[in-house]
């Protein structure tokens, strides 16, 4: 998996995971390079994203959330499903 396609993953990842945050605008996502280390490749064009996000809950308190997502590229977009919020 080259660069360009595992950041096109976890861009797509993103959108997916704020959606479902309470206040998104307040998400922070690892940076570029540790991004590229939460892409695992399962078979063909389907891969698994392990990684975390930062944001604030419905109190204000910004807290930590690891999360599991599938993604597969279909063309030229990336499909996310199965997204799976993490204990800590």
């Amino acid at each position: 998996m080259g660069w360009a396609r595992g950041t096109d993953i976890f861009d797509a990842v993103m959108k997916e995971v704020s959606r479902i945050l309470k206040c998104p605008s307040t998400a922070k996502f690892p940076d570029k390079e540790e991004r590229i280390y939460s892409v695992f490749h399962k078979v063909g064009f389907k891969y698994s994203v392990f990684s975390w996000v930062d944001s604030q809950n419905s109190y204000g308190a910004m807290i930590r959330t690891r999360f599991m997502i599938d993604a597969e590229i279909k063309g030229n977009y990336v499909s996310c499903s199965d997204l799976i919020f993490l204990e800590n």
